[in-house]
């Protein structure tokens, strides 16, 4: 009885290793399917390049004061439209009359510097043109001498040491003529140094004069936050000074308010795609919460290089911009390069291209190829205009 028994229970382990086997090979053996399926619907078929862009305006001018010194009259107010040449703020310098003396005859040493410079070209200029003169008269008196001497029929005759006088003059000339050229054109260059010089003495002296500011453009004042009283500085013109202080900021800017745009950068893969007239959505950092259409206006034809990357500059115009968005804010936008309602589409890897013709798989038809006829192509998706019906199901897959 327990033989019996036991033979039984063996006999139900060696079954239960069987069938573990049988499910460990089945999992192991098995391989998956890699066919996907896709099922044809009509909707739309869109494609857009996205891009960074900025807010601008038509004309955003800014004023600085050319002198370091204090606010005494402030003629305009923000948000007020001015015309070119209109008193926007005076400034009185707070340089001391030392520093004005100073300044003044720093300016007017580099003036002199810039004229005697001048002057001294002026001289040098017809200096060269002597030293031209008698080098020709040397080469030709030196070409009659040769003339005359290979001329069987002239009676002129030249000893040795006249034809060497006639080299070595030649020769003179000719050192002459260098030299007198060579400080010409070194004349340039103490003329450029002078007037670097006059540049920066000038720009001294105008630090240390009282002086009203008028406007070089016409337009709207805006980022007026100076008062009558407050201090304002100079920019720095070098780059290690910049580097070194506080960017001075403009007193005040002039600008545009009219016909806002956005200009943004696209990468030059894009840019076939872009034309004019095609719409755009616009996304701004600054309101998330808020999208704005707007329309391409132009498309740069010459690129930007920049360290290897060539981009393109697109104008975006857009209607009814609240006050909330100001000009610099920047935004993302998205340029709409295609665009079909009510299609039928499917994705491009469904797609198979042979002997000129296109075609496509559908569900369970084993090694059937059906041809359709494709219309707009998009990045992700085709039209499809005549082999498939709403609802067919194929193989997304089939390449």
């Amino acid at each position: 009885m327990l033989s019996s028994l036991f033979k039984t229970k063996r006999f139900f382990l060696l079954l239960l290793l069987l069938l573990v086997i049988f499910v460990v090979r089945q999992i192991f053996l098995s391989s998956p399917s890699h066919e996907l399926t896709y099922t044809v619907t009509r909707g739309e078929l869109v494609d857009t390049v996205e891009a960074s862009g900025m807010f601008m305006t038509a004309l955003q001018k800014e004023i600085f004061s050319p002198t370091k010194g204090v606010i005494t009259q402030l003629y305009v107010v923000n948000n007020q439209e001015v015309k070119k040449g209109e008193p926007l703020f005076h400034v009185e310098s707070t340089a001391t009359e030392k520093e004005k003396i100073t300044a003044l005859a720093t300016y007017q040493t580099a003036v002199s510097t810039l004229t005697t410079a001048q002057q001294t070209k002026e001289s040098l200029d017809a200096t060269m043109w002597t030293e031209h003169k008698a080098l020709l008269d040397a080469q030709n008196a030196k070409n009659f001498q040769e003339d005359n001497t290979t001329n069987p029929d002239t009676d002129d005759t030249y000893t040795d040491l006249e034809k060497r006088s006639l080299d070595s003059a030649l020769v003179q000339a000719r050192k002459d003529f260098a030299t007198a050229e060579k400080k010409y054109k070194e004349a340039d260059s103490a003329i450029v140094a002078a007037q670097a010089s006059l540049a920066s003495a000038k720009r001294v002296y105008d630090e240390t004069k009282d002086v009203t500011i008028a406007a070089p453009v016409g337009g709207t004042i805006v980022n007026l936050l100076k008062k009558v009283g407050d201090e304002v500085s100079i920019p720095e013109t070098s780059s290690e000074s910049q580097s070194q202080k506080k960017p001075v900021l403009p007193v005040l800017m002039i600008a545009n308010l009219a016909n806002p745009v956005i200009i943004a950068t696209v990468n030059e893969s894009y840019i076939p795609r872009i034309t004019t007239g095609q719409r755009v959505s616009v996304i701004f950092d600054a309101l998330k919460e808020e999208r704005f259409t707007g329309s391409v206006a132009e498309v740069d034809t010459i690129g930007t290089d920049t360290d290897g990357v060539v981009t393109y500059q697109v104008r975006i115009e857009f209607p009814d911009i609240p006050p909330t968005i100001r000009p610099k804010m920047t935004a993302i936008v998205s340029i709409e390069t295609l665009y079909k309602s009510n299609v039928l589409t499917v994705p491009n890897s469904a797609l198979l291209t042979q002997d000129g013709k296109t075609y496509i798989k559908k569900n369970g038809k084993v090694n059937e190829l059906i041809a359709v006829t494709t219309g707009k192509r998009g990045t992700t998706k085709t039209e499809v205009t005549s082999g498939l019906e709403e609802g067919d199901v194929i193989l997304a897959n089939v390449q």
